[in-house]
């Protein structure tokens, strides 16, 4: 019953729209449920793909079920060291990353002298880099080859999601706010913690997931700075994996053995894709409620 009062009352607000009006909401709904399934068929192909033996077809039926895939997936001995690497390097370097970020953009969100300078210097930085050899030679000079420190502490601050958050705090935390807080003795430490940082709950909650899923989905850096398998996150862990499985597909000899070798890395790539995917995938939700609570919170003004 309420379905169809709540469909009769669209039906009788869409009857007092114009021509044009109509035209403009049905063509965005025809583009939005386009761009729902381009986003959404991909994973699911591959995550039906994953559970499929042979080739799947394009109406996502699959032929034969089979767990094979994710067998050897998980039974590849560094599997496991890779998925508790990737939750090092992601809790870790998007505290880190949080608390540069916090700092900067609150620092110039301020009027201080020589902000425009230093707004400049951010900017160049950020389409400007000195290249992959002059930051490999100062990780190494640094000593943080090998470690940890090597793949959090470099892309601890992102320009850009500086900048988002220091327009936040910019527009959204009103100027009154400071001078109710220095009148009850507050210093900048105290306004920061207890002022601005929980009325900045919705761009807190965006930028963290920038962070999380920048480095839970990296391998590049990984790559270069780390030489012990056992470091490794699960992003290279997964990449070997398919390298693993493409040399023994190309020296097998005989053709039977081939086919065979085929079809299993053929579905071991989709599950590594899903193994890779579904962990951020699980975070997202419970971070998106903080995307509505921090832009409710200080929306009532009076």
């Amino acid at each position: 019953m309420k379905a169809k009062r709540n469909t009769g009352q669209l039906a009788q607000i869409f009857r007092f729209y114009t021509l044009g009006d109509r035209t403009m909401v049905i063509a965005g709904t025809f583009l939005l449920v386009l761009f729902l399934i381009t986003l959404a068929y991909p994973l699911l192909y591959a995550l039906v793909s994953s559970f499929s033996k042979g080739v799947l077809p394009l109406n996502l039926i699959p032929t034969k079920i089979t767990l094979a895939g994710y067998t050897a997936c998980f039974n590849y001995a560094l599997i496991w060291s890779g998925f508790a690497n990737s939750l090092l390097y992601t809790s870790v370097g998007t505290v880190i990353a949080l608390f540069v970020t916090i700092c900067c953009a609150y620092a110039l969100s301020m009027r201080l002298k020589l902000r425009g300078v230093m707004l400049a210097i951010c900017m160049f930085v950020m389409y400007f880099d000195g290249g992959l050899i002059p930051n490999f030679l100062w990780i190494k000079q640094l000593g943080l080859y090998n470690t940890i420190w090597a793949i959090v502490l470099p892309g601890s601050l992102s320009i850009y999601n500086m900048l988002v958050m220091r327009a936040y705090f910019q527009t959204s935390i009103p100027e009154e706010l400071r001078e109710a807080a220095e009148l009850d003795g507050a210093n900048e430490l105290v306004y920061l913690v207890r002022v601005v940082l929980p009325l900045s709950g919705a761009v807190i909650a965006v930028i963290t997931l920038y962070y999380a899923s920048s480095l839970w989905n990296s391998y590049f850096y990984a790559m270069i700075y780390l030489q012990n398998l056992e470091k490794l996150p699960l992003a290279n862990v997964l990449r070997s994996i398919l390298l693993t499985t493409q040399n023994a597909g190309m020296t097998a000899m005989d053709s039977e053995t081939a086919a065979l070798i085929e079809e299993r890395q053929e579905v071991m790539k989709y599950c590594v894709i899903i193994v890779s995917t579904v962990p951020m995938m699980i975070v997202y939700p419970f971070i998106q409620k903080y995307f509505v609570k921090g832009v409710m919170i200080g929306a009532v003004k009076g």
